[in-house]
């Protein structure tokens, strides 16, 4: 075998080209798996650190503990680190000690002061656990019980577990949340291993060809099957020390790289998510780190190591079995009846002579022609597929955008009955001209104020349109007539000037009366089919809708208008306001005659301002300034542009990763494909010669391999482009559709750009491979035995 390993190492020698071309498949390879491998770490220790910062870093706490206790528990050898909280403020221990069923505990303590003074001392032990496992529930109680704590919450249980953090680190069964990153991650993993095996066993297969004849003389000497196959995978162990170690080392830059350019976004992005932004006032907003990671370093080396083998043990097991015979004369590559030689009329007649020999050439050497299209075709695939995923997230953004952004920034303040009834309706006015005020100075172009309640009402169930019998409509059904709960209606109060458009819109002229409403009569539904627009209800001019007061009485509204237009017609509050309830439209006095007769105890008013402005951070500063002054009380301010700013910034992030994967990806095809056309040149030399011999021109010949680049290109282009389509265009049914963005269009740039990207590939290689041959000598040539 020593012999067979020195043969591999010179037979790679001698063949620079390919080797150093089937070197860089291999360390693409391992470097996709590395940075795979390191990146899904790097989420993990970023998601651990976001959480540590919110919520911090402990595993379990042991509530209703007294400090003596608790200093143990920080003490125990379990227990890697800790600190404690008290376990009620004042507020909870004044609730709890005037709360009529703790009357007995108070007593028993002597009296509320000495039951406050007892609650005030418990605190509750965080923890983090110096040997985490699954069981950490059960270590919490063995903590709790060697040090006597006792359980003081009725009930509802003495621990608390940092779910969150334990859900990185895979101590949460069934709901690891690193289980996600390593599920992502080996899919990837796999996806990788299946496209390289592909690609780089080409290459072994090539290597394996060139040496057919040696290894048929080799055979008439004594070299076993082992032998034979122990040459081939030995050039696999070669290629597998070099280029497992250069590739880790590519990976590690490959990881950099993303972690810087992904940082640059979570900067922004990082801002605007309002679950984190505890940890962003701390100091820490979204930041990957680089993390060496022994685990990921060794996954991806064995990974690779696998990758590598198995693209060479086919090969190998191919070679082995050739016998010595056929391998001498080479009669195993061409194996195939004359007949099937045959090339039809027409390609001889638009190709001539040279397409006809090329076209026998390609079916004589099939299963390199096949081999070198394979590779193509996954690269087209995989191509169009990242450009039909990204048009889809594209369109999804670009669709959000066109409906929303005529209302850039957003506000909802919430007022109980008793704030906004009567009297109080002062307030919510002053509210709504402070907001208003506030707007001056932003270049705000509209701003909208709409006023809704909801009452309970049972009109919806009598007035379904036969539409709403139909299955894909069940769930809004469901909502409108309040299946699992009482039936409700909502009232809207939008200012004057949206009032009259509605009313205009609705054929109303002359405003709204007393207690008159117009109703609105769309829904975006959506279906199977996609978002569909359908009218729920039954609507008839002069009907009424009852609703109910506090006090259980009927109210009725006159119905004098309805509103049916598409919702990407209205423009407004209203496309924002209403609900899956039944939506009315009432005027001012109307509105508040509902309000004051509703039960003070469970209505409220939502009052939302919808604005267009050309500084909507100026705006969302200014507003959200009003309740830092103190003049608002509950209102939250929505910035949709930032919104929108985030939503793209997270569409660019995920398209860099699609596209950095599927180019390396397919830079291994790339590197499969030229190693495959050059080599089977220059296998070529002596039928060029022979060819030469009988008369072929150079340019005959060059016509001859760019008519087989032209059958190369055009067979995989036929494979991939309806492949990668029909992939694209079920993404797009799964994902795009359900936003209504209606019919699917092929990526047709897409299209173009991959049948340039393949001819060009093709016909570059076919030349440069075939630019090598000038000068040969013909007579050396064919005398040569390719030993």
């Amino acid at each position: 075998m020593k012999i067979m390993r020195e043969l591999a190492a010179r037979q790679l020698r001698l063949n620079r080209r390919r080797t150093a071309i089937t070197l860089v498949g291999v360390i693409l390879s391992v470097a996709m798996i590395t940075a795979v491998a390191g990146f899904t770490t790097s989420v993990q220790d970023m998601a651990q650190s976001m959480f540590k910062t919110i919520k911090g870093d402990w595993h379990v706490a042991i509530c209703f503990a007294t400090p003596e206790q608790a200093e143990k528990i920080l003490s125990d050898p379990l227990v890697e680190k800790g600190f404690t909280k008290p376990t009620y403020d004042e507020n909870t221990i004044d609730e709890l000690a005037g709360a009529p069923e703790k009357s007995a505990e108070v007593k028993a303590s002597g009296g509320e002061a000495k039951y406050k003074e007892k609650l005030s001392k418990l605190v509750d032990a965080h923890v983090r656990l110096a040997h985490p496992t699954r069981e950490y529930e059960k270590t919490a109680k063995q903590l709790a019980a060697k040090y006597g704590v006792q359980d003081l919450s009725d009930g509802y249980g003495g621990f608390d577990y940092n779910k969150e953090l334990l859900a990185t680190e895979g101590l949460l069964a069934g709901e690891a949340l690193n289980s996600l990153f390593y599920t992502i991650a080996g899919i990837l993993i796999f996806i990788i291993i299946f496209g390289s095996i592909m690609v780089i066993s080409n290459a072994f297969t090539i290597s394996a060809n060139e040496r057919i004849r040696q290894f048929g003389i080799l055979k008439s000497v004594g070299a076993t099957q082992r032998q034979v196959s122990g040459s081939v995978v030995a050039e696999g162990m070669i290629l597998a020390a070099i280029g497992i170690p250069l590739g880790i080392l590519v990976g590690f830059a490959v990881e950099l790289g993303l972690i810087a350019v992904s940082n640059a976004f979570l900067e922004d992005i990082g801002k605007y998510i309002s679950t984190i932004s505890d940890a962003i006032n701390q100091g820490n907003p979204l930041h990957f780190r680089f993390v060496l990671s022994l685990p990921a370093i060794l996954v991806a080396a064995a990974a690779s190591f696998l990758t590598i083998m198995l693209s060479a043990w086919r090969p190998a097991r191919r070679a082995a079995k050739i016998s010595a015979i056929e391998a001498i004369r080479m009669s195993n590559e061409i194996k195939i009846k004359p007949k099937k030689l045959r090339t039809s009329k027409l390609t001889a007649k638009l190709f001539g002579f040279e397409g006809a020999l090329a076209r026998k050439y390609l079916k004589r050497n099939s299963r390199a022609y096949r081999t070198t299209v394979a590779s193509l075709v996954v690269g087209i695939m995989l191509y169009l597929v990242a450009v039909g995923f990204g048009a889809a997230l594209t369109k999804i953004v670009d669709f959000r955008a066109a409906s929303d952004m005529d209302a850039n920034v957003a506000a909802l303040a919430q007022l109980g009955s008793d704030d906004a009834a009567d009297g109080g309706w002062d307030k919510s006015a002053k509210l709504n001209d402070d907001i208003h005020e506030a707007a001056k100075g932003t270049n705000t172009e509209q701003l909208d104020t709409v006023w809704k309640m909801s009452v309970p009402s049972e009109s919806a169930r009598h007035m379904l349109s036969n539409d709403m019998d139909k299955e894909d409509f069940a769930y809004i059904k469901d909502e409108l007539t309040g299946k699992t709960a009482e039936a409700e209606a909502t009232i809207l109060l939008a200012d004057a000037q949206r009032t009259e458009e509605y009313c205009r819109m609705a054929g109303i002229g002359g405003g709204l009366a007393d207690g008159e409403a117009i109703l609105v009569n769309t829904r975006s539904a959506e279906t199977s089919n996609g978002i569909t627009e359908i009218s729920p209800f039954r609507y008839e001019k002069g009907g009424t809708i009852e609703v109910k007061d506090g006090d259980g009485k009927l109210r009725k509204l006159t119905l004098n208008g309805e509103l049916n237009n598409p919702m990407k017609d209205i423009q407004g509050s209203l496309k924002y306001s209403f609900g899956m309830q039944m939506s009315l439209i009432v005027n001012e006095r109307t509105f508040r005659d509902i309000l004051a007769a509703s039960d003070r105890s469970f209505t409220t008013v939502n009052i939302q301002w919808f604005a267009k402005s050309e500084n909507a951070s100026a705006l969302s500063d200014a507003w959200s300034s009003l309740a830092e002054d103190g003049k608002a009380e509950n209102i939250v301010v929505s910035n949709q542009e930032q919104q929108f700013a985030m939503t793209k910034s997270i569409l660019a992030l995920m398209m860099i990763f699609i596209y950095s994967f599927i180019a390396m990806l397919s830079l291994i095809g790339v590197t499969s494909v030229i190693g495959a056309i050059s080599t089977n040149i220059r296998l070529r030399a002596r039928e060029f010669a022979m060819l030469s011999s009988v008369g072929m021109t150079p340019q005959a010949r060059r016509r001859m391999l760019n008519l087989e680049s032209l059958f190369y290109g055009a067979k995989a282009l036929m494979i991939g482009i309806p492949i990668g389509v029909f992939i694209s265009w079920v993404i797009y049914h799964l994902v795009a559709r359900q936003f209504g963005l209606g019919s699917f269009e092929p990526p047709w740039v897409g299209i173009l750009v991959s049948i340039g990207a393949v001819f060009l590939l093709t016909f570059a290689t076919m030349r440069y491979a075939s630019n090598r041959l000038k000068g040969m000598n013909i007579v050396e040539t064919l005398h040569d035995v390719n030993l």
